[in-house]
């Protein structure tokens, strides 16, 4: 026999050992999955669902606070009394339930007192109250609709903004 027919011979054999080698190699040198972060411990909450990948860095100079909630998580300026941010984990079918819009909107009782936003801010202010992380996303769970309508959760919009385009 050939040398050339010998090799065609263990070609099956060599290909078979080389995917076994690529997918050994593959799951080897893989990232590692991230578990989530634990709750924040000062609010009580489960800010771990909304940053599976870790917390965003802020790095700015004012005061901040996190607040978790199940729908969502926040860091919130506690010299503007405005998320800086909101982070939530919509997983599959949540927006297609059919909840009701509660528009309770409230003060955040996590934040202190003194340096949350409240519903008076927004009065004869000339905005609305903008969601961060929208009420429509938390069609299938009464608690996380709720939850959406924190002030910690708001920003002032434009009417146009936030009633159109938003």
């Amino acid at each position: 026999m050939n040398s050339s027919r010998r090799w065609q011979q263990f070609l099956p054999l060599i290909v078979v050992i080389g995917v076994v080698l690529a997918l050994v190699l593959y799951w080897l040198l893989r990232p590692p999955a991230r578990a989530p972060l634990p709750g924040n411990a000062q609010t009580g909450g489960v800010c771990g669902e909304q940053f599976v990948y870790g917390k965003p860095v802020f790095s700015g100079a004012e005061r901040t606070q996190t607040v978790c909630h199940g729908a969502f998580a926040a860091l919130v300026s506690l010299d503007k009394k405005v998320p800086l941010y909101s982070a939530e984990r919509i997983l599959g079918g949540e927006t297609r339930g059919d909840e009701a819009r509660t528009d309770n909107f409230r003060e955040d009782e996590t934040l202190p007192e003194e340096e949350r936003a409240e519903l008076s801010d927004y009065l004869r202010s000339g905005y609305d109250r903008g969601h961060m992380s929208p009420a429509a996303n938390f069609r299938t769970d009464a608690q996380k609709m709720s939850e959406s309508f924190l002030l910690s959760n708001m920003v002032p919009q434009n009417h146009t903004l936030n009633a159109e385009a938003w």
